[in-house]
């Protein structure tokens, strides 16, 4: 049995070993890791006192910094209030049935799209065909 008591500890100075190694290894990645975090944190903050001092004061109004509006800042406006452009809850839709037929109305059919010719090489003999398809124009 000694041998065998041998052959363990041999196994668990082994295993102390390695759990010592890894545990240095993830101390050292914690460190860079902290290092890393401290210079984005410093980064960070100039970033953010460079942008506030590029920044209108609060002191200042609105209408001193803008001229007038963008199309783009005119176009939200309109779309913050859907219910500006919305009928009244009150209006009645004309009735559009027939009151002659009593099948349902279906939608006008869409044009057709110009012809578009294809032009399509057989391999074998190296003669062209032409056919029509329908396409995009």
């Amino acid at each position: 049995w000694i041998p065998v008591y041998q052959q363990i500890a041999v196994e668990r100075d082994e295993l102390v070993r390695r759990c010592a190694e890894r545990e240095e290894e993830w101390n050292e990645r914690q460190k860079d890791w902290e290092r890393e975090r401290t210079e984005l944190l410093a980064q960070l903050e100039q970033l953010r006192i460079s942008r506030d001092s590029a920044l209108p004061t609060p002191e200042e109004p609105r209408a001193a910094r803008m001229s007038e509006p963008s199309p783009y800042q005119e176009l939200m406006s309109e779309r913050e209030d859907p219910d500006a452009h919305a009928p009244p809850e009150s209006t009645t839709l004309p009735d559009m049935s027939d009151g002659e037929t009593s099948e349902p109305r279906t939608p006008a059919a869409t044009p057709m799209r110009e012809p578009m010719v294809v032009i399509r090489r057989l391999p074998a003999n190296g003669s062209y065909t032409t056919s029509a398809r329908v396409g995009p124009t």
